[in-house]
């Protein structure tokens, strides 16, 4: 491995524990970031400033300029300028790490920190509820009724996707609009809305009625719950910055998700509901875990709604 692909490592390392800290119940005080951040700074610019083979590493250079940009030369002075800081300089940090992982560049313990974000776990949950009443109360029970939609969905999100990237004015706009329930990377990736949509219409192609829902409910409970869980009580780290207590709570609130679900609208014996809520549930779970270059909202419902179609032998 390059020296200069593990000193951009270690950098992006020390800048994501600077952004991890700046939470009220974190927050060190403004001269302790205000240090620490002249010291990433000018390790950042000698890093940029060394000379860099043609090829492989390009974009990581690339990405480490961008990141220097982003870095404006005022210290915030306070916790709100602080955290307008990270949101500013959090999609570039992620766009390293990405840059990094692409040339073999070990970075499972550096995945950039996502703030607690109250409305975007509403949204979540909302958003899980909202699709699923909608299939199971509003749609007729066809599945031409449930694809076209799907269908209707996942064009509408991909239109935007790619109007976005042609128009970077319109990316400003939306970005604006949904920035309360948006992740800094969001703003230059696909965003989880995308894949959401992507997945729903995954699963009204390939998945029964049952296995579809319950794979949404454990996505729409199980990904807060684990945010909530593994920010405020995850010690015992895993897979791709994850933790164990925050996994467990995914499984957890999943699995209740799931089986309301099935019990509400898709009832059978309670010991079938359960060992299908709960394998549906432990998916999901391991696919949060694991989902690192497949966002978590495409690989969780579809890994839930598969090992509950396979275990309730539904295929």
């Amino acid at each position: 491995m390059s020296s200069l692909a593990v000193d951009s490592r270690d950098l992006a390392a020390d800048l994501r524990e600077l952004l991890e800290d700046l939470e009220p119940s974190r927050w060190p005080g403004a001269t302790a970031c205000a240090a620490r951040l002249q010291d990433i700074r000018s390790s950042l610019s000698r890093l940029a400033e060394r000379t860099w083979p043609e090829g492989q590493l390009e974009p990581v250079h690339q990405r480490l300029a961008e990141l220097m940009s982003a870095m404006t030369p005022t210290i915030p002075e306070d916790l709100p300028g602080w955290i307008a800081f990270r949101q500013q300089v959090g999609p570039h940090l992620d766009a390293l790490i990405t840059a990094l992982q692409e040339v073999g560049t070990p970075v499972d313990e550096i995945v950039p920190v996502r703030p607690p974000n109250l409305v975007r776990n509403v949204y979540h949950v909302a958003n899980a509820v909202g699709v699923v009443l909608l299939v199971e109360w509003i749609l007729p029970d066809d599945v031409r009724w449930r694809v076209g939609v799907s269908v209707a969905g996942a064009m509408a999100a991909w239109t935007m996707e790619i109007t976005r990237r042609r128009w970077p004015g319109i990316n400003d706009v939306l970005m604006g609009l949904f920035g309360p329930v948006a992740h800094p990377h969001e703003a230059t990736s696909v965003n989880s809305a995308t894949w959401y949509t992507t997945a729903i219409l995954l699963l009204a192609l390939f998945f029964p009625l049952e296995a579809g829902v319950a794979g949404l409910m454990v996505l729409g409970l199980g990904d807060p719950a684990a945010a909530i869980i593994g920010r405020r009580f995850g010690t015992h780290r895993l897979a791709n910055g994850r933790s164990l207590e925050g996994a467990l709570a995914f499984a957890a609130a999943g699995f209740v998700g799931a089986f309301v679900a099935l019990s509400t609208w898709h009832p059978a014996e309670p010991a079938t509901l359960v060992t299908r809520a709960a394998a549906a549930g432990i998916a999901g779970a391991v696919a949060e875990l694991l989902a690192r270059r497949i966002d978590d909202n495409l690989a969780v419902p579809l890994a839930a709604a598969a090992a509950l179609t396979l275990v309730g032998g539904l295929w």
